[in-house]
């Protein structure tokens, strides 16, 4: 369980990375003048923006692709046709809630997993019912009342020798 978790929370971190890299190599592009200047500068500077997505989403830097692979990547695609992460962000709001869901939820899972795993339910049903026996058992002596014990229960042992 721990490995598919944890195989789980890469995946969710990458695709945050991957989001928060490309929205923010677009919010460096241009709307309508040097387009093609800017892309280029964008792409030989892809370490700023690495750094940006670091600084603000708080990301380790290991975990970050390879330079080379995201140049490549925009070299191939049209970072045009990707929206701005601003923007992106304030219309749905994932971003903040996949952060939410690795950082708050996912553990809190995790801890009643953990925590709950050990315990046989059947064992947990029959110690409540043993205790619900001696607890009824309890309040029925304490309604009787004190008891008297048989009579010679407590007398001493008669020896053979009558001594």
């Amino acid at each position: 369980l721990d490995r598919k978790v944890a195989a789980l929370l890469k995946r969710i971190q990458d695709v945050m990375i991957h989001a928060c890299i490309i929205g923010t190599a677009r919010m460096k592009l241009p709307k309508y003048f040097g387009k093609s200047k800017t892309k280029a500068k964008t792409i030989d500077n892809i370490d700023t923006v690495y750094a940006e997505v670091q600084a603000k989403y708080r990301f380790p830097a290991a975990n970050f692709p390879k330079e080379e692979e995201y140049k490549m990547f925009f070299t191939s695609v049209d970072l045009y046709d990707f929206s701005k992460l601003e923007s992106f962000e304030k219309k749905t709001g994932h971003i903040e809630r996949l952060q939410e869901l690795m950082n708050t939820h996912i553990p809190r899972l995790l801890r009643t997993v953990s925590q709950g795993a050990g315990t046989d339910p059947r064992k947990s049903k029959m110690l409540s019912t043993m205790l619900e026996r001696q607890r009824a058992e309890a309040e029925r002596n304490a309604a009787a009342g004190p008891q008297q014990p048989p009579p010679g229960a407590f007398a001493p042992p008669v020896t053979q020798f009558g001594g």
